[in-house]
């Protein structure tokens, strides 16, 4: 007796990216945060061997590194081994975090997949897929298109370029499916970003319209890239990352998305998953306000700022951040600090100072030049005559923000 088609819909695992953009050389601390992506993974893969889907997609950035370590590597091939085993069909879209940087490069998931395991996919160039799922008995034809990286086409015919791949593939289609599925790795207009999207997405990335890559018979378009989960259109899901990244995504909650095939349509559901707690403190969510919290008149910066913790709910297990505002001549003792949040059962916290005159200039003590200005005579000296205007625009203003951001994080 056959019964409908299901589908799990994931992407942006980025498993290995450990406490991202904090420095930390606790191997324990950093161990625990790698396992929370990786059990968002296997929470994910439970959920599709209880409901018998016959599908698993990932809609790419398996991996944060293209050369994982061996253990995220292994964590990862058990898990995708546990679905095979259990007759789910695993089908994988290149993100740009799985792309290679060069073609002397290889991401290490390739490997996964040139040693021909039954019913697991790995799809770095545009192509159309046609498999039948084992429980269902229905086939679903995949119109899979990875990321492709600006820098590979003509900037201003960009969404052309991508429309007209989708275009070719659509023209390959057989009549023999019962669904078409889109799967791909982009940044489509309209969709909400995340706080910290910047740090994730190429400052060079160019948004396409939802329907540069699909159509009306199109019956689902499961999208990876943005770390905000959303429908940007009917049928368009961007199914978000599976756990928080960075604290541009604090405040985001994570999902991962149920297909099921419903009156011969396909219907979909946002699953939630439990994350890791961010904090910023001070942060209005929790009746702290400012943008940090000022300790230069206090006579005791510690003691005043252990007074502002203990008005705020710390969950147990969270990552912290301090926002603060302290003197050249004042310091805060860390050991106190960390009794604190010990008690509160935190994983990792840390202070970041907002100097109080944060528009001085950055000059490098050896050159005598303003670092945003060596930075930009480097930047015109390498690619001026390699990209256009508007791309060397972005990633001047772009890397001018990061050095004043790492600057005031020193």
């Amino acid at each position: 007796m056959s019964r409908g088609l299901k589908i799990v819909h994931t992407a942006d695992l980025h498993l290995g990216v450990g406490l991202s953009n904090i420095s930390l050389g606790n191997e324990e601390i950093e161990r625990k945060r790698i396992l929370d992506f990786i059990n968002q993974l296997k929470k994910i893969r439970d959920f599709a061997v209880k409901e018998k889907c016959d599908f698993f997609i990932i809609a790419g950035d398996v991996f944060h590194h293209r050369r994982p370590s061996g253990f995220v590597l292994d964590e990862f091939s058990k898990i995708i081994g546990s679905m095979l085993k259990e007759d789910i069909v695993v089908l994988v879209v290149a993100g740009n975090h799985d792309q290679p940087v060069s073609k002397d490069v290889r991401p290490y998931i390739k490997a996964l997949h040139d040693i021909g395991p039954k019913n697991f996919f790995y799809i770095d160039k545009p192509t159309v897929k046609s498999i039948k799922g084992f429980r269902s008995g229905k086939t679903v034809c995949f119109i899979c298109l990875p990321y492709l990286h600006p820098t590979l086409f003509d900037p201003k015919s960009y969404e052309d370029a991508i429309k007209n791949i989708f275009t070719k593939l659509h023209g390959k289609v057989e009549s023999e499916y019962d669904y078409l599925v889109v799967v791909g790795h982009f940044l489509t207009r309209g969709a909400k970003l995340s706080k910290g999207a910047k740090m994730i997405i190429p400052v060079d990335d160019i948004p396409i319209s939802e329907r540069s890559i699909s159509s009306d018979d199109v019956s689902y378009v499961a999208l990876g890239h943005v770390h905000k989960a959303q429908e940007v259109a009917k049928r368009i899901i961007y199914s978000g990352s599976v756990e928080r990244i960075n604290f541009g995504e604090e405040e985001d909650e994570k999902f991962f998305v149920f297909i099921e095939e419903s009156g011969g349509d396909l219907e979909y559901t946002f699953e939630k998953l439990k994350c890791r707690p961010m904090l910023t403190i001070p942060s209005l969510r929790i009746g702290v306000k400012g943008k940090s919290i000022n300790l230069t008149k206090a006579e005791n910066p510690t003691g005043a700022l252990l007074d502002v913790l203990e008005r705020v709910k710390i969950l147990e297990g969270a990552i912290v951040r301090l926002i603060c505002t302290l003197r050249s001549d004042q310091t805060i003792d860390v050991e106190r600090l960390d009794e604190f949040f010990s008690s509160k059962n935190v994983l990792h916290w840390f202070l970041r100072n907002e100097p109080v005159d944060v528009d001085r200039p950055i000059i490098d003590p050896v050159i005598g030049k303003k670092l945003e200005e060596i930075f930009e005579e480097y930047v015109r000296r390498m690619f001026e005559k390699k990209v256009s205007q508007d791309i060397l625009d972005v990633v001047l203003k772009e890397g001018a923000r990061i050095l004043r951001k790492s600057m005031e994080e020193v």
